[in-house]
């Protein structure tokens, strides 16, 4: 076991999680200065929807492959 920075001996093992994150699929967006009002309008959707940031984008990206007939 490791120790934390509490000095507190800890589960976590770095190695195991790189090896999790290598088998993950991770996708990045980013907003320009131009997409500003858009960026600000998802953010207030994500805090209304009492979602985390991840579940709200998975939800929307399922939605959007349901509707275009990906998933069913």
């Amino acid at each position: 076991m490791a120790d934390n920075e509490n000095g507190k001996k800890s589960t976590y093992f770095a190695e195991s999680q790189k090896r999790y994150n290598e088998k993950c699929k991770f996708y990045h967006i980013k907003y320009t200065l131009e997409e500003k009002e858009k960026a600000e309008i998802v953010n207030s959707a994500i805090l209304k929807s009492g979602l985390t940031a991840n579940a709200w984008i998975k939800t929307a990206i399922h939605d959007k492959l349901e509707k275009d007939g990906f998933i069913k």
